[in-house]
């Protein structure tokens, strides 16, 4: 991904790029496609796209309950935008179910897959003699 490996050559050493994306191929749905998402990846293949000389500290997934709706969504609803009344059921409901239960599932499973990576620490040159 060259959007990727732009931000890994403005990061300062030591400096970290975290990526947030959409997790599950078989959950792509109209509402992906609304917002501009092309595929979802899984955690294997958003290591994938990790630019040349950053290193991995973190990939992991986030969000399970929503996995399970997004999922509903693409076989049952097919909505391509969500209306203001489940974007309130989702704030309201959703999200602190979302923080109790990716603390139980931990990081196997959500509707989000998130990476962070690191620049190393440029080395300092050997002292002369």
């Amino acid at each position: 991904m060259r959007e990727a490996a732009r931000a890994a050559d403005l990061l300062a050493p030591g400096g970290h790029l975290i990526i947030l994306g959409p997790a599950f191929q078989f959950v792509y749905s109209p509402f992906d496609a609304a917002v501009g998402h092309c595929r979802r990846y899984t955690s294997a293949g958003l290591a994938s796209i990790r630019p040349t000389g950053l290193i991995s500290t973190a990939e992991f997934y986030m969000d399970a309950p929503s996995l399970m709706l997004s999922l509903a969504n693409r076989l049952l609803l097919r909505n391509s935008t969500p209306r203001k009344a489940q974007i309130a059921f989702w704030d309201r409901a959703i999200v602190p179910v979302a923080r109790v239960l990716d603390q139980l599932f931990g990081p196997y499973f959500g509707r989000s897959v998130v990476a962070i990576w690191q620049k190393p620490l440029e080395r300092a040159a050997p002292p002369r003699s």
